[in-house]
């Protein structure tokens, strides 16, 4: 009741293993007189197993706009552990949130672009252009206590369409 005629929300989940990299910043420079720039392929393996994992989903190809949620999971160093060995438990000094690099724009920023038509000339996966997200929410954290000691490293990804009211 009171749902009557309310629009059905489409969305899409899925889960990538594997190392999280942020996007790098293009460099620009002159070359005989022209300003050129340079892409840096660093991420482009992350992106490769970001659009195989929205491939495999079977992610739908999104028209209009979109809230997108990335949980980041990124490996605990050996400090993080009882004498220094990841089979050992975690220390309770150990954090839960990742604070180095990469940036946790950068690294959204690899995992919208890879899914679109990247690399140029690809079908999209998840959107023909990214202007269509509206809505973005990014965190990067250590794996969960929970998961010790073998952790899974990657991004959650869920993408929903962004409903008017």
């Amino acid at each position: 009741m009171g749902n009557e005629g309310a629009a059905e929300q489409t969305w899409a989940t899925f889960q990538v293993v594997g190392k999280p990299i942020g996007e790098p910043r293009h460099r620009s420079f002159m070359r005989n007189g022209r300003m050129t720039a340079a892409r840096n392929p660093m991420a482009d393996p992350w992106k490769k197993a970001v659009r195989a994992a929205a491939i495999q989903a079977r992610c739908k190809l999104f028209a209009g706009p979109v809230r997108v949620s990335l949980h980041f999971w990124v490996q605990r160093p050996k400090a993080h552990y009882v004498a220094g060995d990841r089979a050992r438990p975690l220390k309770d000094s150990a954090p839960d949130w990742f604070t180095s690099k990469p940036d946790v724009d950068n690294m959204a920023k690899a995992v919208i672009d890879a899914l679109g038509p990247w690399p140029k000339g690809a079908p999209p996966v998840a959107w023909k252009d990214d202007d269509i997200v509206v809505e973005l929410h990014a965190n990067k954290r250590y794996t969960p206590r929970e998961a010790e000691p073998n952790p899974a490293t990657g991004c959650d990804i869920n993408i929903a369409e962004a409903l008017s009211r």
